[in-house]
């Protein structure tokens, strides 16, 4: 019966020192796996984010060339008369891709031309604020106004969705008639072609 018991004792030590060589393995191994897999992750979270710079700034160089194609659409009309009749229906119609348009307001904020919310042509919009607090339309003029002509994010809806979306606009001016054309990105259209 002792040599019975010492045996079991003899396999049990033996199991224990194999545990003890293994098991520090096993768990380094573990750990370096995981590690493996977090800097996978952070490599593809950077190469995406890279990708999505690279779209932004392709849409960026879009919206800069339908700003500037909107207002040589309706600088030649400067000087002549019912100019500015003329252009706001040019611009009302001035859409493309998928439901984007340009937009013009007056210096003072009333809106000439939206294709997306034609029931606000002929109001003033100064004041109005985004749900993060930005008075965009204030500030795009301004912009404009004073020849800064980089992009402003602010929340808009989107006319292909309906949703209230991050927007990435420009805004030049028509200083002639005091007015500011502009046009913009949604962010989450590069969100999901990134998806």
């Amino acid at each position: 019966m002792a040599q019975k018991n010492k045996a079991r004792f003899s396999m049990s030590l033996q199991a224990k020192m194999v545990a003890l060589v293994l098991l520090p393995m096993l768990i380094l191994a573990l750990v370096l796996s995981a590690l493996e897999v977090r800097s996978s992750i952070t490599s593809m979270q950077e190469t995406l984010d890279k990708q999505r710079d690279v779209l932004v700034s392709e849409r960026e160089t879009t919206v800069r060339y339908l700003v500037e194609s909107a207002r040589n659409a309706v600088s030649h009309l400067v000087g002549q008369s019912e100019a500015q009749e003329q252009a706001q229906e040019i611009l009302q119609n001035f859409r493309y891709g998928n439901a984007n348009y340009v937009f013009a307001f007056d210096f003072d904020g009333t809106a000439r031309a939206m294709a997306a919310a034609p029931e606000r042509v002929g109001t003033n919009m100064v004041g109005l604020v985004d749900s993060e607090g930005n008075a965009f339309v204030e500030d795009l003029i301004e912009r404009a106004r004073s020849g800064d002509a980089s992009f402003y994010d602010y929340q808009w809806i989107n006319p292909a969705t309906g949703d209230i979306e991050p927007k990435h606009s420009m805004a030049i001016a028509i200083p002639e008639w005091d007015w500011m054309i502009g046009t913009g990105i949604y962010l989450s259209d590069i969100d999901v072609g990134l998806a």
